[in-house]
Formats: C-alpha cells, structure tokens, sequence
C-alpha cells in the first residue's frame, strides 16, 4: 500500500489543473488529435459543449450527409455558458464532417479520462494533418 505522501504526490501529477498535452486516436478509424490544456474549465461544461458538438456533427451526416466543412470552419458558441469550440482547415487540407465528428468523439474519450480543460488541438486524418481548433475559451464582453 502507498502511505499518505505517496498519495498526494500522485494527485498533484494527475491533477487536471495542471496543463497537459496527449496524442489521442478515435475508435475505429485513421483520425487522431494532438491536444494540450491550457486552463481548467468546469468539466460539465466542457464535456456539455463536446457532446453538443457532436450531436450537431451526428445530425448534420445523417441529415445531409458528410462531405467537407462550410468554408473550412465549424465554429460553435454555448450561449449558456459562453464557452465555445472551433475547429478550420489547416495545411492546405479540408476537414469533413466525418473526421471532426471523429475528432470530437477522440476529445471526449482524452479529456473523459485525463481531466477536462481549455485546450488547443491539431486534427490528423492517417497522415495529414486536416485540421486546428481549439475549445474552452469563453467570449468576454
């Protein structure tokens, strides 16, 4: 058994509030995010605006179907808590519909198990890289 040191150094290294940065893969496919904190962030927020990203994600597939993103962005604003996600093209490649809502399912999955928090992420798709976003940060003003 660990005595009662051991444990509190360990809670302080696992500690979300600490900035962290993981390579995380999607189940089931070639898409992956690269992400690092930069800010805790009420973890009911964070995971109530991932979720609700990807119900939007989820709808608009099965309503439209998947193809690229309008004008390369996919900006989202939670007018309850004034936190928002946003996810572009990047390296002169276009992001689908399929691969953020990949992207967003790897977030969760992340951020589930190591803490949630502001955070910025580049999204790979196989080897390229399709994708930046970011998600946490509250709009002032």
């Amino acid at each position: 058994l660990f005595d009662q040191r051991s444990l509190a150094i360990i809670s302080r290294i696992i500690s979300p509030s600490a900035p962290w940065s993981s390579v995380w893969c999607a189940p089931n496919t070639q898409t992956y995010v690269v992400l690092t904190t930069s800010a805790t962030v009420a973890a009911s927020t964070i995971h109530n605006l991932l979720t609700g990203c990807q119900n939007i994600v989820e709808n608009h597939i099965a309503t439209v179907g998947d193809g690229l993103l309008s004008d390369g962005v996919f900006d989202y604003l939670s007018d309850a808590t004034g936190v928002s996600f946003q996810a572009w093209n990047a390296n002169n490649h276009q992001t689908t519909w399929g691969v953020l809502g990949a992207a967003l399912a790897a977030l969760v999955d992340c951020m589930g198990i190591n803490g949630y928090g502001a955070a910025s992420f580049t999204i790979y798709d196989g080897d390229n890289l399709v994708g930046l976003g970011r998600v946490g940060s509250t709009v002032s003003g």
